[in-house]
């Protein structure tokens, strides 16, 4: 898995420099938190665990900076929603504004 910390991306290819799947975060400026932005996993490799070990790897990046995480796309939402243990780690309580309208 390779990490881009100054484009904010971290890309899991395969042996044949196929690209299974990425993860778009942000550093927000003048906070200890990274924001994950976008999980993609090409279709092909989806339903394998992919979407789970990049997002592992931008939770494994916060940890080693000690920051905090503030999962924006729907699927990052969703994990931190359902694995309780990670929601340690969230930058504010989540909060969704299309239910607050």
């Amino acid at each position: 898995m390779d990490i881009d910390l100054d484009n904010g991306l971290i890309v899991q290819k395969n042996e044949q420099d196929t690209l299974i799947g990425q993860l778009h975060f942000t550093f927000l400026p003048g906070k200890k938190v990274l924001s994950i932005d976008q999980v993609f996993v090409d279709p092909q490799f989806r339903n394998q665990g992919w979407a789970r070990k990049i997002l592992q790897a931008s939770i494994d990046l916060a940890q080693e900076k000690n920051y905090k995480i503030m999962p924006v796309c729907p699927y990052a939402k969703a994990v931190f929603k359902h694995e309780k243990a990670l929601q340690i780690l969230l930058a504010t309580p989540e909060v969704d504004h299309n239910e607050a309208k």
